[in-house]
């Protein structure tokens, strides 16, 4: 898993960022990200799957797997670079590269903030339908879909609103775009303080919608906020212009 998520996200978000060098960046990273919260909706009713003793969660990887297979074949084949520009330097070597990385302040304080709420979404997208299920009693299936699907949702509505937010605020200051990825972390704490305290089923699910909202605005913010302040894309160190 660690290694498929190493080889596709920094390379997408590099191949849209090439492509959209202006006010539509936060929009294409936005609505990008709203087909990995898609995919994971569809993924919250697996328990439903894994119920049903005609299929199971041996069938479902097997799909999966197959559906990601055909998948690669038109990507690798449609799938190209832009034009670079002709005065672009070429890349530095590994070593080189790892040390302008730990040398740029900026870099890592991007590092240490992007890790402090994927702290909370590992709980949540991870530990959650556990979570309910334990706490109120639900069935796999019933678990899987209310932790997933409410906040995965929410996160849809807020990978959009902040997106098009990004771009606007990019307009006026670029500046106030950098702002706009931390402002996202103000729904984590109240969100998981509610999560953690929630009585019943639908004040979680309430809580859980608003971290969801936070998430999807952190995700379509942080990486165009990264891409401005660091170079022309999101991609290696050295293709930046």
């Amino acid at each position: 898993m660690g290694i498929s998520e190493a080889f596709y996200i920094p390379a997408a978000l590099a191949l849209i960022t090439d492509f959209h060098l202006g006010p539509t960046r936060s929009r294409a990273v936005g609505f990008h990200q709203m087909g990995i919260y898609s995919g994971i909706i569809l993924g919250g009713f697996a328990g439903y799957v894994a119920d049903n003793p005609l299929l199971g969660w041996r069938f479902a990887f097997s799909a999966c797997g197959v559906i990601g297979i055909l998948y690669a074949l038109p990507l690798g084949a449609i799938l190209r670079n832009p034009p670079r520009p002709s005065e672009s330097k070429s890349s530095p070597s590994p070593l080189a590269a790892i040390a302008e990385l730990l040398s740029n302040g900026g870099f890592i304080l991007l590092v240490l903030y992007f890790t402090l709420p994927a702290l909370a979404g590992w709980v949540v997208k991870d530990w959650m339908p556990d979570i309910l299920r334990e706490q109120f009693g639900l069935g796999q299936g019933k678990a899987g879909v209310s932790a997933v699907l409410y906040v995965q949702l929410a996160s849809l509505a807020g990978v959009g609103i902040g997106g098009w937010l990004a771009d606007r605020w990019m307009r006026r200051s670029p500046a106030a775009a950098s702002l706009s990825a931390p402002s996202a972390c103000r729904f984590f704490l109240p969100a998981l303080f509610g999560v953690g305290n929630a009585g019943t089923l639908a004040v979680a699910i309430a809580f859980l919608i608003l971290f969801g909202l936070g998430w999807g605005f952190l995700t379509a913010t942080t990486c165009p906020s990264s891409a401005r302040s660091f170079g022309r894309n999101c991609g290696p160190p050295g293709t930046a212009s």
